[in-house]
């Protein structure tokens, strides 16, 4: 995978990358680890910030003083989470800014490549509820208040995967009304995404929205 690294203070992230680097990871920055903390790749190049151009696939936040109050090194952090990319968290203290944010947290970094390795098995939170919610509600519109409305979405890169799951066979028709209905609602909720895929139990061709 593809991580942006965002530290604290500078090379508190050096043990992290260290060990995803050596489980196959790829890592950038939002600094230079040797550089200042302010400006940014972003603010002092537009089109190099790594959250425009690169096909992250989440961040890890890894903080040394553990403080309250994230520092001038983190805003990167505030950006990814304002684009709805997965957080880890390493080095959790429970004034932590991010507590209310982290998809997974590691104490250590020795739990760094568990953590990373499991947030990106499991589906988005947010965007999953918001597309069984409409994922729900065409179905019931079709009588179909018998079948779940189970969806998972997941990140790869900067594009989402919507997996329709329903427990029964359900109309090709309703497939297709759900397949526009739940990706233009995602959509709504994450608009940074590069594209939005749809796939179902029929296997069936699903256009990639811009």
């Amino acid at each position: 995978m593809r991580l942006l690294v965002v530290e604290d203070a500078q090379h508190a992230a050096q043990p992290v990358v260290e060990r995803l680097a050596e489980a196959g990871h790829a890592v950038t920055y939002c600094n230079d680890p040797d550089g200042p903390g302010f400006p940014c790749k972003g603010l002092h190049d537009p089109p190099a910030c790594p959250l425009d151009r690169e096909p992250i696939d989440l961040v890890v936040v890894a903080r040394d003083e553990c403080g309250a109050t994230p520092t001038i090194r983190e805003t990167g952090a505030g950006c990814a989470i304002r684009r709805h990319v997965p957080l880890v968290e390493v080095g959790q203290h429970q004034d932590s800014p991010y507590r209310d944010f982290a998809a997974a947290i590691s104490q250590g970094p020795e739990g760094a490549v568990h953590a990373v390795e499991y947030t990106a098995a499991h589906p988005l939170p947010r965007h999953t509820l918001e597309a069984s919610r409409v994922f729900r509600h065409v179905l019931d519109k079709h009588d179909l208040t018998w079948v779940s409305a189970n969806c998972e979405v997941h990140r790869h890169e900067r594009s989402l995967v919507i997996q329709l799951l329903p427990d029964h066979e359900i109309p090709l028709k309703v497939v297709e009304v759900a397949a526009v209905r739940v990706s233009g609602a995602v959509r709504a909720l994450d608009p940074d995404a590069l594209a939005i895929s749809v796939c179902h139990p029929r296997d069936m061709p699903s256009p990639t929205l811009p």
